[in-house]
């Protein structure tokens, strides 16, 4: 795993863009390294899947705000950040750390066999260094030195839609949360990933939208230029082509594989394709209203 990569000093004075806290996994989007190999993030730390993908909505909705990085649409580049570790010794956060590798190694892992089996581009991974700097919350205050940050780059294929970036972030989670990926054959793997699911739905939402969602995830990748054709990321991502005015914020993954997804085109041509490859219990669930008396959310993702 490279680790090259280091935080551009204007990450360390700009508290707005880091976060109100640092415990457990966020994410956000970055910039391609500069020529110091140094990357800023675009927007602040965060938990929730469907918040960061609506950081991009925003953008194609209002075009880039005053003051803050471009997120790149050439390829998909995101900072995972993994709890730190600050009370331990040394020793301990040096074991720690590589309890850290090893978990992302797992999270591309997973994602790198999807995207070979369906030829797309493979994703990569760099471990940031972050040594150098002491980085503070929103507050102002000292997170502490020993801090697990890694740039994931993967093909736009992945940020085409709100849905499929949805699902790249809860792929990459899974690893995170000690999914191994311990199989030879797509049926093993399938299998691997239910029964994870099924044993960890007490733990985390993750394991919930997983479990839910690996039946239609070969569907997505097989048919993405069927599902989004003729669709440009600036039109799967703004809103008023959701019904019911909806404001796109949870318009991700969880909400395509049950059918409560706004986009309802899209929608229609995911159950055709569900169907056409033998699943068949889905259907198209959000009703198109002439006027919408209050917002609707179904399956909040974080």
């Amino acid at each position: 795993m490279k680790s090259k990569i280091t935080l551009h000093p204007q990450v360390i004075k700009d508290a707005r863009i880091t976060t109100y806290d640092f415990s457990n996994l966020k994410m956000t989007f970055c910039t391609a390294p500069d020529k110091k190999d140094r990357i800023r993030f675009t927007n602040y730390l965060d938990p929730c899947r469907e918040t960061v993908a609506h950081f991009l909505r925003n953008q194609i909705e209002n075009g880039p705000e005053p003051g803050r990085e471009v997120i790149d649409l050439k390829r998909t580049r995101l900072i995972f950040y993994l709890k730190s570790n600050n009370e331990s010794s040394k020793q301990r956060a040096t074991e720690f750390a590589k309890t850290k590798d090893k978990q992302i190694s797992e999270s591309l892992k997973i994602v790198n066999y999807l995207e070979k089996k369906h030829g797309w581009l493979l994703t990569k991974v760099s471990k940031v260094n972050v040594t150098e700097h002491k980085l503070r919350n929103s507050y102002g205050n000292n997170v502490g030195e020993n801090i697990n940050m890694y740039m994931i780059v993967g093909s736009n294929k992945w940020l085409r839609s709100p849905h499929t970036l949805s699902l790249y972030m809860l792929l990459l989670r899974a690893g995170t949360r000690e999914f191994k990926g311990n199989f030879k054959t797509h049926e093993e793997f399938i299998s691997g990933v239910k029964a994870f699911a099924s044993s960890n739905e007490s733990k985390f939402n993750d394991a919930k939208y997983i479990g839910g969602t690996c039946d239609m995830w070969d569907i997505i990748l097989k048919n993405h230029g069927k599902l989004f054709k003729n669709k440009t990321i600036n039109r799967l991502y703004n809103s008023k082509h959701l019904v019911n005015e909806c404001n796109g914020f949870n318009e991700g993954i969880q909400r395509l594989c049950t059918g409560y997804s706004y986009d309802l085109e899209i929608s229609k041509r995911f159950v055709e394709l569900c169907k056409s490859n033998g699943i068949t219990n889905i259907s198209c669930l959000i009703k198109e209203k002439k006027e919408r008396k209050e917002t609707q959310y179904v399956g909040f993702d974080i």
